[in-house]
């Protein structure tokens, strides 16, 4: 997208890649840069594309009468209450928010943040809810939440910005992959539909050992960017992410098996996840499922639009970024392709009820494995 006019660091009106005006925050999203420069699109949080001359002057008229800090505020108060909530909220928000920030703390710079934030929190969680509860959840009883784990201890170190659990109940992110109205590959089955009732499955077996607290990445039936996903697992102090997908060949319907993608060599936590990588493909191949490649995983690489997929024999430390939910996260992280949408007896046996009921018990029973805990027995809970 191409800067119209800058409104401050993080507000800039541009336009989209179908030449609509819109407005676009983020973080630094305008810093150093100026109108005509191409926006970065790693640092955008929100993009309103509704109503976009009436919220210009909203914008216009924040932006001159209160100080950028706590605008910067409200939009981190409002992505929180997402990813804790699961909800989404009218884009007025962001302006009722700074302004009832602002108010409240004028001239009493002592008033502690928390209670700010704690305020925010809830005024959101009261206000301008346009989402009941996510798709997949309406009118079923919840279950009896995880035990909570400890909160991440900091570290200060950008490449390591809180330290992995060592002891349960650990935190562990799961992330079906696309979402919304992306619908991932579409051949015999949606891989949206195997992609979350996969995560579905696995989040109950999770939910019910008391060694583990398991966190999603985005809701059921919404669509998060990847920096959203992989700021979600930062959020919970993540020790460890699983980001489920599913293939497809349209070429051929032959093409069959399972493969998985760990974060690649020369990367902060390469080896845990190669670790847990050889844990998913050693029990998805024990459980009769065709690993591709050499043992089922591999390493991709984009150079541009174009992607390359070696063997996880060649370790050689590349430049060019893999896929993004496994670069992200500050934790070990794999991205698994279940089965091949194109292929019959993939879908068979590995979609459906039945099909993701039984990846989601291999995918826990590597998990266990890979923190070194026992697994529940079928059915069981504890």
């Amino acid at each position: 997208m191409v800067i119209d006019k800058v409104l401050n660091t993080n507000v800039v009106l541009a336009k989209n890649d179908e030449g609509e005006q819109v407005i676009v925050m983020g973080c630094g999203v305008a810093f150093g840069k100026k109108a005509g420069e191409m926006i970065d699109d790693t640092k955008i949080d929100k993009i309103f594309s509704q109503d976009v001359p009436k919220l210009t002057d909203h914008f216009k008229k924040l932006v001159k009468d209160i100080p950028e800090d706590y605008i910067n505020l409200a939009e981190e108060i409002i992505k929180q209450a997402k990813l804790k909530l699961g909800k989404e909220f009218n884009d007025d928000l962001y302006f009722s928010l700074s302004d009832h920030i602002y108010l409240h703390t004028r001239g009493r710079r002592a008033l502690c943040l928390g209670a700010v934030c704690l305020a925010g929190l809830l005024m959101a969680a009261c206000m301008h809810t346009v989402l009941s509860e996510p798709a997949g959840f309406s009118g079923t009883p919840r279950s009896p939440a995880p035990a909570s784990p400890s909160p991440p201890q900091l570290t200060g170190d950008p490449d390591r910005p809180y330290l992995l659990q060592t002891q349960p109940p650990y935190t562990v992110a799961l992330d079906a992959g696309h979402g919304g109205f992306d619908t991932g590959a579409e051949a015999i089955i949606k891989e949206l539909e195997v992609c979350e009732q996969t995560v579905n499955a696995l989040y109950t077996l999770l939910e019910q050992d008391s060694n583990y607290a398991p966190v999603r990445t985005r809701p059921n039936g919404e669509d998060r960017s990847i920096k959203e996903r992989a700021q979600a697992a930062t959020d919970a102090g993540a020790s460890l992410l699983l980001s489920v997908h599913a293939n497809s060949d349209e070429s051929t319907g032959q093409s069959h098996g399972f493969e998985c993608f760990p974060t690649p060599p020369g990367r902060t936590y390469s080896e845990e996840s190669m670790r847990f990588a050889q844990c998913i493909a050693q029990k998805m191949g024990g459980a009769g499922h065709r690993l591709r490649g050499e043992n089922g995983i591999r390493f991709a690489y984009y150079n541009g639009k174009s992607k390359r997929i070696v063997d996880s024999t060649d370790t050689k430390i590349r430049e060019q970024k893999s896929f993004g939910i496994v670069e992200r996260p500050y934790c070990p992280a794999v991205l698994v392709e279940q089965c091949f949408l194109t292929n019959y007896s993939d879908v068979e046996n590995w979609t459906g009820e039945a099909g993701c009921a039984r990846a989601a018990r291999i995918y826990y029973e590597a998990i266990c494995a890979y923190f070194g805990t026992e697994p529940l027995p079928q059915g069981g809970s504890v």
